[in-house]
């Protein structure tokens, strides 16, 4: 082989690189848009919790999570998942969103918080 060939051979396996990493890039990003597609259908047909006093120890950790993950988007300042560690934690801040969902003067999108 000589200077030339090894020259387009090593142009050629640097396109065939790039070209392995775009595809993988491409294939991450689709699973994640799905990933994020499937949450949110899911989410859809999670019936919202309206009243504090319908959240109760019986509820279990995963109908906890999907409420505070359906008031966060409606609720500003609800603590990220990773920070409600227990139950109880998660049930007093979804218990604190519906709070603040239902009062009379919360406007969504507004700038209450849970902190008040």
């Amino acid at each position: 082989m000589d200077a030339s060939q090894l020259g387009k051979k090593q142009d050629a396996d640097l396109i065939a690189f790039r070209d392995r990493q775009v595809a993988e890039r491409r294939a991450k990003l689709w699973s994640k848009a799905q990933r994020q597609a499937e949450k949110e259908a899911m989410l859809a047909s999670v019936v919202l919790v309206k009243s504090a006093e319908e959240v109760t120890v019986d509820m279990t950790v995963k109908a906890l999570d999907n409420q505070l993950e359906l008031y966060r988007k409606l609720v500003p300042n609800i603590p990220l998942k990773s920070k409600l560690r227990t139950k109880a934690e998660k049930i007093d801040a979804l218990k604190a969103a519906i709070r603040v969902f239902t009062s009379e003067d919360f406007v969504i999108g507004g700038t209450d918080s849970l902190e008040d």
